[in-house]
């Protein structure tokens, strides 16, 4: 059976939401340029969606090189620091961004 799927539109260019029940433990979704992979049970959660908008926004603001460079950079430094996995993983640039983002968009929509 193939995954559900649906379209959005995210900075007026088209992005699938692609249901998936695949992922390591903890992640609930996943985004790349053009699609979002996201647990079935969250394809509604309006604060995980903006977070991974902003994600696609990243992926094409850097491109596809630079976006996972700076991300698995990001990641390494703070595990190389003595970070947690978690704490490595927050403290991510493009993680804080999309918080940052998701929080905006939750604010506003209060």
């Amino acid at each position: 059976m193939l995954p559900a799927k649906r379209r959005v539109v995210v900075d007026g260019i088209p992005v699938s939401l692609i249901e998936w029940r695949i992922f390591p433990p903890g992640v609930v979704a996943i985004a790349f340029p053009t699609f979002i992979l996201i647990y079935p049970n969250r394809v509604d959660d309006s604060y995980l969606l903006e977070h991974e908008f902003e994600h696609v926004r990243q992926w094409r603001i850097n491109g596809s090189v630079k976006f996972a460079f700076r991300y698995l950079r990001d990641y390494v430094h703070g595990r190389l620091r003595g970070e947690s996995h978690q704490s490595a993983y927050m403290n991510i640039t493009f993680e804080k961004a999309a918080r940052a983002a998701a929080q905006l968009a939750a604010e506003c929509d209060s």
